[in-house]
């Protein structure tokens, strides 16, 4: 018995696919080769690609797991709404907004193959039906059927080629495109203190200045999330008041940045950074002294229009049916809304900034309520 076990057991492993060790390297074993959006004949047709191409492989998936979940290392067209991409130069692009979708084409009735994550810089060709045709990200994964698929190898022995591969066909891609010019020829340049001698090129360069200033601030920027940490665990108000002081002077430093891309970075990263030791000081200063909120967030009075920004959540009631919308920030109930222009259901988990009036409450005991009259949501 115990033989005939392990003689199944073997075959069993001998018949496993080895394929099924991911990631690996691994090569087109057939021509005209759809490469997909998602793991189904459903989904558009990105590329169609000949024998021979590599690509990486991470993942089974699809309805029958018949799916490859796959990186291509050759450029790649999709489109995301104008609206929330910030254009840095001519043709790139960062997003401004948490969960935006990428899709396959310029509608949102196309079903996305990624959501983006605010800050990804993005490699814009063109423009239609307020969307951007972009390049998409390297992090974005593609679908190819394992039928057509042979595996190379593991992905570490072919990491060098696959990305050689993805540097020569972006430059062949941006030579194609007219975005960026052909190589030209370099020209001496003469020393103008020397008029005999001639400099060598790349040596009149200036150093890059606006990059070594963005990573001082990334650098000081990880020391304040480091204090912050350590502040936090302490319940130390001051401490905290400080990094904040701090992150606001790094703010200001940031914005004198001359590269867009590395401003809005840094920005972005300061920001995130500035809202965590705000509702850190709220949770601390109410377990220091629940009476008294911090001086540094005083409440709106009643009436007050004001615009504030969060995730609108719901909350079901006990002991009534009823239900009530909240706008929050981190683990923190900002407000409860109320609103008769919006089905507020239709943004339940949505980041969002609202516009309203701070209404009057029916006791001590009530949570602030605003008012909804304009809604903008900020992930789509």
């Amino acid at each position: 018995m115990r033989t005939c076990l392990i003689l199944c057991l073997l075959l069993i492993s001998s018949t496993a696919s080895p394929q099924d060790q991911f990631p690996f390297a691994g090569v087109i074993d057939g021509d005209r080769v759809n490469i997909r959006g998602g793991g189904g004949k459903n989904y558009v047709i990105l590329n169609t690609v000949n024998k021979g191409e590599k690509i990486e492989v991470y993942g089974l998936g699809g309805a029958k797991k018949e799916w490859f979940k796959c990186k291509y290392p050759k450029p790649l067209l999709a489109y995301i709404t104008t609206r929330y991409v910030k254009k840095v130069s001519e043709d790139q692009g960062v997003l401004e907004a948490q969960r935006v979708h990428l899709r396959p084409e310029p509608s949102v009735k196309r079903y996305p193959i990624d959501t983006l994550k605010i800050g990804t810089g993005l490699r814009i060709t063109g423009e239609k039906n307020g969307f951007y045709e972009v390049v998409i990200p390297e992090s974005t994964f593609v679908w190819v059927h394992r039928d057509h698929v042979r595996k190379l190898g593991p992905l570490d022995k072919f990491a060098k080629q696959l990305k050689e591969i993805r540097k020569q066909a972006l430059l062949a891609f941006n030579k194609k495109s007219g975005k960026e010019p052909t190589e030209k020829p370099v020209v001496p340049k003469k020393d103008p203190k020397e008029p005999g001698k001639v400099v060598p090129p790349g040596t009149d360069k200036k150093p890059d200045l606006d990059e070594a200033a963005r990573k001082d601030k990334l650098v000081r920027l990880e020391a304040l999330r480091k204090r912050f940490e350590t502040e936090k665990v302490k319940k130390n108000i001051p401490g905290l008041k400080t990094v904040l002081a701090d992150l606001n002077r790094l703010e200001v430093e940031a914005s004198k940045l001359t590269d867009d891309m590395s401003k809005f970075m840094v920005s972005y990263k300061v920001n995130r950074l500035v809202t965590k030791v705000r509702l850190a000081l709220l949770e601390v200063d109410k377990i220091v002294n629940p009476k008294v909120r911090a001086k540094d967030f005083p409440r709106p009075e009643p009436g007050s229009v004001i615009s504030q920004t969060g995730w609108l959540k719901k909350e079901n009631r006990l002991l009534t049916n009823r239900v009530m919308y909240k706008l929050e920030k981190g683990n923190i109930v900002l407000y409860y809304l109320s609103t008769k222009k919006y089905d507020l259901s239709r943004f339940i988990n949505k980041h969002v900034n609202v516009v309203g009036k701070i209404l009057v409450r029916k006791s001590a005991l009530d949570n602030d309520t605003l008012e909804v009259t304009r809604l903008k949501v900020l992930s789509q």
